[in-house]
């Protein structure tokens, strides 16, 4: 217990030892400040800042912080020194301000002088100049400065920089505008206008007027900068006007010197004019989705723009060192004190601060905090007050001082500001500043920068506030689109658009699209697409004429239209210009040219496969191996036998090759037919085995050339591609001047492309102005177009005579035109997208390439592509080879029955007509394989026909004539040679029989074969004996009873 007792004793003796410590400091400090007429507010922010202080029992807990302030008029340095003087009579601890350039350089020699803590809270371009320097007055009250050894008078030094005892907390001048250089790097302006109000506002600006000369990587930029004073109220050309009526002016005309073209303004000005110039912006129509103003003040988070925030969509930017300044003040722990101390509305001053005003909050915070780090730092004793009374020139300086600016130096904290952080010459690094935008529910943080790091995006959800403005935005716009004058089927004007108004005027692929997306945003998006179509002035799409560009294009980039419409391919070189939706089409470049003319069929076309050589040489090789068969035959002895199988020992021996079989054995091979006729010996065998190989090469090959000239003549065209169309000179090629087609071989870096622009170069004439002519000189022949394959997919729709070649070059898009950033670019892409998805697109392009006149060629197109329907006229010759055989062998067939009727009238002493009119109705009338013959005697119960079947023996019986013979008698004919061979007396059937060994001659035992007729086979003439015998005795039997007319021939 006693332990813990002298424990307890020995800490209170540390306490109260440590407290002791700190009474080294008085305990009231006093701070003074220079404050100008013009700035009396910062009055009570330096006592607000005080307050925070004194109310902090953890920061200098025993001492208290007092002010002492004067108020002189601006830029008034006379007044100022005098009051300084006084200040430093009070021995005041450090100097706080002033905000005029003038009285600031004394206050930095003053406190250079006598070694004083000097803490500036303004922006001083020339602060950076001041060191070194020390200060006396004159007799006559002027201020003279030391620099260098030099004494000079105040108005007559142009540089000068303090080194030790001055501490700026405002970030130095080429810092703030190297973040504004930054910022118009980051948005790629590649040209903008300067507007200021005086020359401090330009000198601001001037590391971003170098950003032309250079960026922050040392590559040179090309940024067009326009600057524009603002006229100054008591300008000559204002002096008859009434004073109400002299801001107007002014804006005004600033507003008419800006460039119509120009779009991004940077406004170097007090909060005031800004704020007026705004308003006078938007009265003028200054104020679109496609204007960019930068705001260079870092007071943007308190400057009032809700007028703007529904009103408009154009992007209004600033900086701000306060961005998160409520949240700080809230947080902390003197925030209740200080509002019973100052009431509500005093602290809702706080929220509404300047960057100057948070500056002095953080100054003084800084000097409590480096003076308390210091206290506890030396021993007690050892701060010594400063002295009471000064007088100028002595050099008597305050000792402590030097060990306080160096503390204040030393120490970095966290205030208002952000990170406060000193160099050796006491000016400000390291610090961040907030990039902010104006958005529909106020200002929003959309970056952070600082000298180390640049701009750093801020990761927030404002892309979908964005996008709901935008949507908002929309309902109460009416966009102007620009279309060109005739672009069939994208968008064209009516026939008698004359009896229509608006855009009942125009119709065509594209219109309909625009309604399907004016339905997407009243359906999917909530929105309203509300839109007016007008022809582009000068009818063109628009080209680049050195840094302008015309058409439609120069329209969007002068804003003079919101949006453009049609076949517009989004290309490298447009897009550096202007925007493009989402595609709506996807194409490619194609070439157009006229389908190959297939010539009419030749009536012997079916003789094209082969040569006229080729023919005449199948010809003579016909008829030289009938021939060589023939004599072949007769040489080899294999080849003749017997006549009939079924006679072992003929009288005489056949050949069955006769000329006429040879002819037809080599014609049948060769039509691959076959006959019955069959080689026996082995030569012939070998010599038909060659012949049939010849016939099968010749017929395989005739039948692959035909079926290879009818596929040719119907799918070959002149030429397959691109390189075909290169290589070649015949046949000319051009594309339209000036379009999309024409920069792709502009542009292009392939070999054969280059070629193909180079040649279209050349000759001028090549190219086409309207695609009315290059249907034209298509269609004539000779001329292949380079387009859009989309548009000559909708040609050959129409033109049933054109087709497209090869596949596509490349591979591009049409979309919808913005101007540059334009904010309704992303929505209408959205809605394409829809329309996509739910297969609109493709029902339009259908609409509007097939149903819409489109299909003719649809039925045409199926039937060429099949190769294997032959029309009569391909055929036709085979058909005349037909017909002329036909009526060749009815010619021979009447030649053949007009010789033998002829014949036969001879032979039987009668009428030629007669036995032709016999023959005839016998012809007509017969409808079996056998018919009776003619007879001149009515008396047919004596006529016999005896036809034998087995061979070409005929055995005939007749009835002479009583004047020449008695009784009848059998007349055997042979039909090989006609001649007859005996004459049998007529007997009994069965008498008949028993003779017929008697009176057959020994060559007639079996089937007699005539080389002129060929329908028996070989088989049959192996027919043993008896089968011979007894059908030849059937036969015979049957034909001696058959009561029939004898056949005469």
């Amino acid at each position: 217990m006693f332990r813990l007792l002298s424990f307890l004793f020995l800490l209170s003796i540390v306490s109260k030892h440590s407290i002791d410590c700190r009474s080294s400091l008085p305990s009231v400090i006093k701070i003074g400040a220079i404050i100008e007429s013009n700035h009396e507010q910062w009055l009570t922010i330096f006592r607000q800042a005080i307050n925070r202080i004194n109310m902090n029992q953890m920061l200098l807990p025993r001492t208290k912080l007092d002010l002492i302030a004067f108020i002189v008029k601006p830029d008034d340095s006379y007044n100022a020194a005098k009051q300084s003087s006084k200040l430093l009579d009070k021995s005041i601890w450090t100097l706080f301000g002033p905000g005029s350039p003038s009285i600031d350089w004394y206050l930095r020699s003053l406190a250079n002088e006598r070694q004083i803590p000097h803490l500036s809270i303004n922006w001083n371009y020339r602060s950076k100049y001041l060191h070194n320097i020390n200060i006396k007055s004159s007799k006559n009250n002027k201020m003279w400065i030391n620099y260098n050894g030099m004494w000079k008078n105040v108005q007559q030094l142009s540089k000068s920089s303090i080194k030790s005892y001055t501490i700026n907390l405002y970030p130095e001048s080429n810092q703030l505008s190297l973040s504004f250089q930054h910022f118009v790097q980051s948005r790629n302006w590649k040209s903008f206008t300067l507007i200021y109000d005086d020359n401090d506002g330009l000198i601001m600006m001037k590391d971003l007027l170098r950003i032309s000369s250079d960026n922050s990587n040392g590559n040179r930029m090309n940024v067009k900068i326009t600057l524009i004073r603002l006229p100054e109220i008591d300008d000559r050309r204002f002096r008859k006007l009434p004073i109400n009526l002299i801001d107007q002016h002014r804006y005004r005309i600033t507003l008419k010197s800006i460039k119509s073209s120009e779009h991004n303004i940077v406004l170097s000005m007090k909060e005031e004019q800004t704020i007026q110039f705004l308003q006078y912006a938007f009265k003028g129509q200054r104020m679109t989705e496609y204007d960019n103003y930068l705001i260079a003040t870092l007071d943007f988070h308190r400057y009032d723009l809700t007028q703007f925030q529904s009103q408009t969509l154009a992007n209004i930017t600033g900086l701000s060192m306060l961005s998160s300044i409520n949240n700080r003040i809230e947080s902390t722990p003197t925030f209740d004190r200080l509002s019973n101390i100052y009431g509500k509305k005093s602290i809702a001053q706080i929220y509404n601060l300047t960057t100057t005003e948070a500056l002095i909050h953080d100054a003084v915070t800084l000097f409590a905090m480096s003076l308390d780090d210091l206290d506890r730092s030396i021993a007690p004793g050892r701060i010594v007050s400063p002295m009471s009374s000064l007088s100028i020139p002595q050099q008597n300086n305050w000792s402590f001082g030097p060990r306080l600016i160096n503390q204040m130096l030393k120490t970095n904290i966290n205030g208002l500001t952000g990170p406060i952080r000193f160099d050796s010459n006491g000016n400000r690094i390291n610090f961040n500043v907030q990039i902010l935008q104006m958005k529909p529910t106020g200002t929003k943080n959309i970056a952070n920068w600082s000298p180390k790091t640049g701009i750093i995006t801020t990761i927030n959800n404002t892309f979908y506030d964005s996008y709901k403005q935008i949507l908002e935005a929309m309902k109460y716009k009416e966009f102007r689109i620009t279309v060109p004058p005739n672009s069939k089927p994208y968008i064209y004007l009516k026939e008698s658009h004359e009896n229509y108004t608006g855009n009942d005027r125009f119709e065509g692929f594209c219109v309909d699209l625009l309604e399907k997306i004016r339905q997407v945003f009243q359906r999917e998006f909530g929105s309203d697409f509300k839109y007016a179509l007008k022809v582009v002035s000068d009818g063109e799409y628009g080209k680049q004429n050195g840094d302008e560009w015309n058409g439609m294009f120069g329209e969007l980039i002068r804003h003079q239209a919101d949006l453009a419409i049609g076949d517009l391919t989004a290309t490298y070189l447009r897009e550096t210009a202007v925007d493009f939706t989402m595609p709506f089409m996807n194409l490619g470049i194609a070439i157009l040219f006229k389908k190959t003319a297939i010539p009419d069929p030749e009536l012997f076309s079916f003789l094209k496969p082969l040569s006229i050589e080729v023919w005449l040489y199948l010809a003579s090789a016909f008829l030289s191996i009938s021939i060589l068969f023939w004599i072949l035959s007769r040489i080899t002895p294999y080849e003749w036998i017997s006549p009939h199988s079924c006679d072992p020992d003929p009288l005489q021996l056949e050949n069955q090759f006769s000329i006429g079989n040879s002819l037809w054995f080599t014609i049948g091979s060769l039509m691959q037919q076959g006959s019955d006729l069959a080689p026996r010996a082995l030569s012939t065998r070998l010599l038909a085995s060659v012949w049939w190989f010849f016939t099968l090469i010749m017929i395989s090959s005739y039948t692959a050339n035909l079926a290879a000239s009818l596929t040719l003549s119907r799918m070959a065209p002149a030429i397959s591609n691109v390189e075909d169309l290169a290589k070649q000179t015949k046949i000319q090629y051009g594309c339209k001047k000036g379009g999309s087609t024409y920069e792709f071989f502009q542009n292009s870096n392939h070999t054969t492309y280059q070629r193909m622009f180079n040649t279209m170069e050349n000759n001028p004439e090549l190219y086409i102005t309207k695609w009315e002519d290059a249907i034209e000189r298509v269609r004539k022949g000779g001329y292949a177009y380079l387009a859009e394959s989309s548009t000559i997919e909708y040609l050959i729709e129409r033109k049933c005579d054109m087709f497209q070649v090869g596949t596509w070059l490349d591979n591009k898009g049409y979309g919808i035109a913005t101007p540059p950033d334009s904010p309704y670019r992303t929505p209408i892409s959205n809605a394409i997208v829809v329309l996509q998805d739910q297969g609109q697109l493709y029902e339009l392009k259908k609409r509007w390439w097939v149903d819409y006149g489109g299909g003719l060629c649809a039925d045409k197109e199926v039937k060429s592509a099949s190769t294997s329907e032959l029309n009569l006229e391909n055929v036709g010759g085979v058909f005349v080879v037909l017909f002329s055989g036909v009526a060749i062998g009815f010619l021979f067939g009447i030649m053949e029955f007009i010789w033998k009727s002829l014949k036969l009238a001879q032979d039987e002493r009668q009428s030629i007509v007669k036995l032709m009119w016999f023959e005839i109705v016998r012809i007509c009338t017969c409808g079996g394989s056998s018919r009776p013959i003619y007879n001149n005697n009515n008396n047919s119960n004596n006529n016999v026909q005896c036809l034998s079947t087995t061979g070409n023996v005929m055995l005939s019986r007749m009835t002479p004539s009583p004047a020449t013979m008695d009784g009848s008698m059998i007349k055997l004919i042979d039909l090989s040679s006609h001649d007859t061979r005996m004459i049998l007396p007529v007997q009994p059937p069965e008498q008949f029989a028993n003779n017929r060994q008697q009176f057959q001659p020994s060559h007639m035992n079996g089937t007699v074969r005539s080389s002129k007729y060929h329908g028996s086979s070989l088989s049959q003439e192996r027919q043993s004996e008896e089968h011979c015998e007894r059908r030849s005795t059937s036969i015979e039997r049957n034909k001696v009873h058959q009561n029939m007319q004898p056949q005469l021939y």
